[in-house]
């Protein structure tokens, strides 16, 4: 592979070789057709109406995350990515972590802000260890009124969403889709807060006065978060890290590589690319030398060059090697985790089912009971009728109007008059807030399907064994912090309680209302005989007026008894098919920590695959770098002896 150029190396160096996962959020932004659009199209709306750089760049942000999907066709096209520009990434709307790094910096470049594509450690898209070998991301940081600020675009943009299938088969049964998912916080972030889960391999971007080691950042957040306190501050480095700006790709691995090494013995890679570009200066150098002796200098500069760099790329595979020794070390806490998620998680779920399955037939025998009571109400609606007035006798001797037992029956009358009168507007009351109560109802199953994917990625990302190994064994109080416990216990678990709380206070107001008209009937029956014992009494008080009224009211009671046996009945029918789609959420979880459980060996399988892969990448850039050295070893001799020979010509003439 004569005169191989150093960017195919470096283009590998910045490839994130692992797929990650992190609810779907598209924006209005997004266009019909990407044939249209192109860099200067959205150089051009970024800096419409506005006039400041920090606003422009952020527009590029916003566009960027809305418009551009991960790209996860694998650890293979991840490795070329630096074949791929960003017309392209913009044709096909899908890119890797330095591809978004690659565009925002395109952009900013068109709108005359100066950015860097910065690569670096990430623990989020770590793999199988604790501890970093080479940079595994990429990021941006941007010149804004002399201060630079960090952006992360890949991060910004959403999350892989692993979705679990029951009807595919255990190895197979996980679909990963990207998902948008706008995050403005990695938009300006704060260096300190950057450094929580991502570091750069130069630690001059870190931007702070004093540089965190890699030991530290591969220890945890809690002594992260120690050492922000102890040394807080910025330190911009404005005027170095302006001149790095201008260095080439190339220029700024030669300018960058001690640091990078000194930050991070483990990684050698970017060391020896920088001997190796010295010693094609020295090629260079050669090249235009007319003098023997001064070629010979240079040669050996240029050797000595190389020699580093065989040094470098020895020990770049001893750092593979053991990096992937690392990585296939058996995950001896796997199964132990795998076990308390679902004793923990799985506990929680059969309480839900069991409640589920508890209202659901509950639902069920009140359906039932319902239609044979309604059955029943109906054929009394007629048994008082206002005709029936006309053939109550009185009695030959009319009581007085003053007689006890005649106010008595008055007195029962009003009472029952008042309360009917009471207890209606009750009922209005009830069936207002039964509306109110719906409307909350209606809203939360979709909020809790959003919750249960959410929940599911959640599973995929913190139980699978790769990332149980990176994070060690989960205690009890991880367990409490982590993204399972949030999505699901805080917000899916949640979620279902309140549920549960709207439904039995809207079951508690149709029985309510059950017993007020309940009573409404009863009271109507008892106004009747009343009012016909006043007439038997009385006869001089025309009632006829009341008897007809009530028998009105009574039906109406009936009616309204019906009705709202009815109402309910078409409630617990809708609310039936969400507790069973609720059922459905815990029974499909139960079957996720089962398939995870089960098949600990399968995503083994899929990680030592995955890792094989990687391996290979890695074994191929060694290969590559030990190419290039053997050609340049070759070069430097002949041009040397070209040199020679132009001198001893020059000598005979």
């Amino acid at each position: 592979m004569k005169s191989t150029s150093l960017c195919i190396i470096t283009a590998l160096l910045f490839c994130c070789a692992n797929i990650q996962s992190r609810a779907s959020e598209k924006d209005t932004l997004k266009t019909k057709g990407a044939g249209s659009i192109n860099l200067n199209s959205i150089a051009e709306l970024a800096s419409q109406q506005t006039s400041t750089d920090s606003q422009r760049v952020a527009n590029i942000f916003h566009w960027v995350t809305h418009h551009i999907e991960w790209d996860l066709t694998g650890v293979e096209s991840q490795a070329k990515s630096g074949d791929k520009n960003a017309e392209s990434i913009l044709k096909t709307q899908k890119a890797t972590a330095r591809q978004y790094a690659e565009l925002i910096k395109e952009l900013c470049t068109l709108i005359g802000v100066k950015c860097m594509v910065i690569a670096g450690y990430d623990k989020d898209n770590s793999a199988a260890s604790a501890k970093f070998f080479k940079p595994n991301h990429t990021w941006n940081a941007v010149l804004i009124n002399n201060n630079w600020l960090l952006l992360d675009a890949w991060h910004g943009a959403g999350y892989v969403s692993a979705v679990f299938s029951e009807t595919k088969k255990a190895g197979s049964a996980v679909i990963q889709s990207f998902q948008f998912k706008y995050n403005p916080a990695c938009l300006f972030q704060h260096p300190e807060e950057v450094r929580l889960s991502r570091i750069p391999a130069d630690p001059l971007w870190q931007l702070t006065d004093t540089v965190m080691p890699l030991a530290v950042f591969e220890k945890g957040d809690e002594d992260i978060r120690a050492f922000n306190e102890k040394y807080s501050g910025l330190q911009q480095f404005p005027i170095t890290l302006g001149e790095l700006y201008q260095l080439t790709e190339e220029g700024y691995i030669v300018e960058s590589a001690e640091r990078v090494y000194e930050f991070n013995p483990r990684f050698t890679e970017w060391k020896a690319l920088r001997h190796l570009a010295l010693a094609k200066k020295q090629i260079n150098e050669i090249k235009k030398s007319a003098d023997q002796s001064e070629a010979f200098a240079m040669q050996k500069l240029g050797n000595a060059e190389l020699d580093s760099a065989r040094t470098m790329i020895a020990e770049q595979k001893k750092m593979t090697r053991d990096e992937y020794t690392l990585r296939r070390a058996p995950g001896n806490a796997v199964r132990t985790d795998l076990a308390n998620y679902k004793l923990i998680f799985g506990g929680t779920n059969n309480k839900m089912i069991a409640l589920i399955n508890s209202r659901t037939r509950s639902a069920e025998n009140k359906i039932n009971a319902m239609k044979a009571d309604s059955d029943s109400k109906s054929e009394r609606a007629d048994e008082l009728n206002p005709a029936d007035y006309a053939d109550i006798k009185s009695l030959t001797l009319a009581k007085a109007a003053t007689d006890p037992e005649v106010l008595k029956l008055k007195d029962s009358l009003a009472f029952r008059q008042n309360k009917s009168l009471a207890l209606k507007d009750e009922i209005s009351e009830f069936k207002n807030r039964i509306a109110a109560e719906n409307e909350t109802i209606s809203s939360l199953p979709d909020s809790m399907q959003l919750y249960e994917k959410l929940t599911e990625n959640a599973f995929y990302q913190e139980a699978t064994p790769h990332n149980i190994q990176q994070s060690g064994v989960y205690d009890s109080t991880k367990m409490k912090n982590s993204a399972i416990s949030f999505y699901k216990t805080d917000k899916l678990d949640r979620l279902q309680q309140n549920y549960f709380e709207h439904y039995d206070t809207v079951l508690a107001f149709y029985e309510s209302i059950r017993k007020n008209y309940l009573y409404l009937i009863d009271a109507g029956r008892k106004n009747a005989k009343d009012i016909a014992n006043l007439k038997k009494m009385n006869g001089q008080d025309d009632l006829s007026g009341s008897y007809h009224s009530n028998a009105v009211e009574y039906k109406d009671a009936i009616r309204g008894y019906i009705n709202n046996n009815l109402s309910l009945l078409n409630f617990l029918k809708g609310e039936i098919q969400h507790l069973n789609s609720m059922q459905a959420i815990y029974i499909k979880q139960n079957n996720i920590l089962d398939f995870l459980q089960k098949s600990d060996g399968l995503w083994k399988a899929e990680m030592s695959d995955m890792t094989k892969k990687e391996e290979e990448i890695d074994k191929q850039k060694n290969e590559q770098l030990t190419i290039i050295l053997t050609d340049y070893k070759e070069e430097l001799e002949k041009e040397t002896a070209k040199v020679k020979k132009r001198q001893s010509t020059q000598e005979e003439q």
